[in-house]
This record gives C-alpha cells, sequence and structure tokens, in this order.
C-alpha cells in the first residue's frame, strides 16, 4: 500500500510539473522588427564609420537599422532634413548650430573632433 500511495504522490508532482512546463512554453511575442532610421551624409570619410557600424550590424541588438543615404549637395542635405525625409544627418557641428536656428528642436548625438585644420 505504501508503495502505491508512493507512485500516486511522484505521480501527482509530475502531473504538476508538466502543467508548468507546458504553461511555460506558450506563444513568445515575436521580437520587434529593427526600427529603420533614414540617415543622410555628405560624402566625407569622417562620416563611412556610420556605414560601417551598420553593415557589421552593430546596432541590431538595440533594434536600429540605418537606411543610408549620400547627398553630394549639402544645401539638399539640410533642406531635407528639415522636411523630414532624413531622420539623422551627418554635418559638422557648425552647420548643427546653423541648423538649431530654424529647427530648435534638433539633437546634437556625437561630435568628432578629428580634423587637421578644421
Amino acid at each position: 500500500m505504501r508503495l502505491r500511495s508512493a507512485r500516486k504522490g511522484h505521480s501527482g508532482l509530475l502531473a504538476f510539473a508538466l502543467a508548468l512546463f507546458l504553461c511555460a512554453c506558450g506563444t513568445a511575442e515575436a521580437p520587434a522588427p529593427p526600427q529603420t532610421l533614414r540617415f543622410a551624409m555628405d560624402v566625407w570619410p569622417g562620416f563611412f564609420p556610420a556605414a560601417i557600424a551598420e553593415r557589421e550590424g552593430f546596432m541590431a541588438d538595440e533594434g536600429v537599422r540605418l537606411d543610408i543615404r549620400t547627398e553630394n549637395d549639402f544645401a539638399s542635405l539640410i533642406a531635407n532634413f528639415a522636411g523630414g525625409r532624413h531622420d539623422l544627418i551627418a554635418v559638422s557641428l557648425g552647420d548643427a548650430i546653423t541648423l538649431s536656428r530654424s529647427r530648435p528642436d534638433v539633437i546634437v548625438l556625437m561630435v568628432s573632433d578629428e580634423s587637421t585644420g578644421g
């Protein structure tokens, strides 16, 4: 009789563990798709680390993807940003300060001082 009740106790524990396991196996939410930011820059080697970071997937863990666009005309780069066609732009700090006069919501994310004579 004792052997029988011991088995019963184990089977109840096993059923509880199985139910708990099945509850834990519910459908998990799919990871959010990466947020794509439209990033524009002119062709200057100092801005290329952004392209390298995107290519190497450095921002993927944070769920960010860059749609990199290059523009050779600085005036259109600024105009496109001001018009909302770019989310981020790479410009000199002086240009960002000038831009902030017409767009006070501009935020400077990074300043790099690698210039010889600038």
